[in-house]
């Protein structure tokens, strides 16, 4: 064995002059120490600086190649070995023989550091050393580059804009260096090195860029809620409890850049305040009509509160689009009921109607109560209609019954006068559906009877006129008649005008106001200074001349009665009717 000196241990004699290699020097540049130059093999030459992949690969055996090639890295360093190992590799193997690739096994690299795409981009010697630098170079320059691929891949797959284009090609960089499964040349190393570190600070350039952008978009949709919720109002009873809530997630998942999450929130929020906004528009639209509906219960339908507050509810707890769906279930209802023109007629006369005990029958609150449980604007319209009808039945009977106990008190015989009230009082017991006008003209024909008697004890005539009077008055409001509307209509122009002066479209020939003389007793004689006047009524037809209408009034204005037969002429079976009494 040779040592560093160049003396064989065994002989002691100098091997200098067989030996060149005796003064190579380390890769240190000290003298090399305990250097087995020589291996036990035949055919062994001293390895020197000329040895080339051509020299070595001549060898006559792979074992031999090997030791030659570790002597050759022990003596002359790693920078040689490296160079013979370039040339190897560059070197066309002869037919089923790969040098390069048995040196590299046999030299006991890492095989996992061999394994990597980029183990073997640094690699510029066969030792575990260089093996070991090499790794150090690549978790040094590579590896954070490469940490950073799932996030730029992440990146790069959003929708197209600058950033994600340039994370792309970043993306790009990654995979093909880690799909690149040779060693690069030694002259393109430092470039390289140059091109991982553009990219990493490229990589770190879009992370920045990034989320810079996802802040603006989600300040950008903050501040657009916040515009949405202040034209909604922040204390509308419906505005929902769940937008506190994802306004917070929100902003907690972007302070921790989860922006994802982030965006998935503030979408949930942009869709619920965008509902919100459109109940808000029905639900302004029918507050006041609501109000109206519902401002006295005892009227308005169950239905539309009860619905109404389950679509504030609806809304306050999440779902204003359900909200707005029962709003709009009952906005023809509220519509109704609030812009009826019966109800404010129903609610002023309701009381005084309910008041007057002696007509009110149980039905009037019955049917009151059945506008409270309608649930169609329909039947609350048909029950609004029953209630006045009865209402104004109830006004009507009581009106025609006052009417029957004035003109009984009227009657001078106390006897008759108890008659007709006993019978009036006994018609007030009767069970509604029996309370009919029809039931009260018994009642005032036999007031009729004790009437006519009444005429001639208050004038003195003789028997014969007594019989022609009960004949021809009759007591009749002017529109229970019967007569034709266009006579009724130019009846009521005159008793319009009565004190006002005679119409212009009235002739100067017609009498208007003038004295009536009664000599033929037709009407009771009054007392005192009273008289009766006379007013001319229009004919159905100009050409009937002056005609045979006429209105006959007291002075005083207590009394007025109506004839269209000029006084009961031609035997008419009635001469006048009192239509004021």
């Amino acid at each position: 064995m040779v040592t560093a000196t160049g003396q064989n241990k065994t002989t002691g004699k100098s091997n200098a002059s067989t030996s060149p290699s005796s003064q190579l020097q380390a890769p240190t540049g000290e003298p090399a120490e305990n250097l087995e130059i020589a291996p036990e093999q035949p055919g062994y030459r001293p390895i020197s600086s000329s040895v080339t992949a051509e020299s070595l690969q001549r060898l006559p055996s792979q074992s031999l190649r090997i030791a030659t090639f570790k002597n050759l890295q022990r003596s002359q360093g790693n920078h040689q070995a490296a160079r013979i190992a370039r040339q190897l590799r560059d070197t066309p193997p002869k037919p089923k023989q790969s040098p390069a690739a048995m040196i590299q096994r046999d030299l006991a690299f890492d095989p996992d550091w061999e394994s990597t795409g980029l183990g073997n981009l640094f690699t510029w010697g066969g030792s575990q050393a260089s093996a070991d630098k090499a790794k150090e170079d690549y978790n040094k320059l590579f590896k954070p580059l490469e940490d950073l691929l799932v996030e730029m891949t992440s990146i790069s797959q959003m929708k197209k804009s600058s950033i994600t284009t340039r994370a792309k090609k970043v993306v790009d960089f990654i995979k093909a260096k880690q799909n690149k499964k040779t060693p690069v040349k030694w002259a393109e190393r430092e470039q390289l090195k140059t091109d991982i570190e553009l990219n990493l600070t490229e990589a770190k350039l879009i992370v920045t860029d990034y989320e810079k952008s996802r802040l603006e978009n989600y300040t950008s949709q903050s501040d657009e809620t916040g515009v949405a919720l202040d034209q909604i109002g922040k204390k509308q009873p419906y505005l929902p409890d769940k937008i506190k809530v994802l306004q917070e997630e929100a902003a907690n998942l972007s302070k921790l850049k989860q922006w994802d999450d982030a965006d998935q929130k503030m979408k949930e929020l942009s869709t619920l305040v965008k509902g919100v906004a459109k109940f808000k528009i029905t639900y302004d639209s029918l507050i006041q009509k609501y109000k109206t509906a519902t401002g006295d219960k005892d009227y308005a339908p169950t239905l539309i509160k009860s619905t109404w507050e389950a679509a504030v509810q609806s809304s306050k707890d999440g779902n204003p689009a359900g909200g707005l769906r029962e709003l709009e279930s009952i906005e023809k209802f509220i519509t109704t009921v609030a812009d009826s023109g019966l109800i404010k007629n129903v609610k002023t006369n309701y009381p005084t109607a309910h008041g007057k005990k002696d007509y009110c029958p149980g039905v009037l609150k019955d049917l009151r109560d059945a506008l409270t449980t309608a649930d169609t604007p329909k039947a609350w319209n048909i029950g609004l209609t029953n209630l006045k009808k009865v209402i104004d039945e109830v006004f009507e009977l009581e009106k025609e019954v006052t009417a029957l106990e004035d003109r009984a008190n009227e009657l001078s015989t106390e006897e008759d006068k108890e008659a007709i009230l006993e019978k009036l009082e006994e018609f007030k017991t009767l069970a509604w559906k029996e309370m009919t006008k029809a039931k009260l003209v018994p009642i005032e024909n036999s007031l009729q009877t004790y009437e006519v008697v009444e005429l001639d004890i208050t004038n003195p005539i003789t028997t014969t006129h007594y019989k022609k009077s009960r004949q021809k008055i009759t007591r009749k409001r002017l529109a229970d008649i019967g007569l034709p509307v266009e006579e009724t209509g130019k009846i009521q122009t005159v008793l319009n005008n009565i004190g006002k002066g005679k119409p212009d479209s009235y002739p100067d020939s017609w009498k208007w106001g003038e004295e009536y003389e009664n000599r033929d007793n037709g009407l009771p004689v009054l007392g005192g200074a009273l008289t009766y006047r006379e007013y001319y009524v229009k004919p159905e037809k100009s050409s009937e001349g002056f005609g045979e209408r006429r209105i006959v009034a007291s002075s005083d204005g207590k009394k007025i009665y109506y004839t269209n037969n000029h006084y009961g002429s031609g035997n008419a079976a009635t001469a006048f009717t009192c239509i004021k009494w």
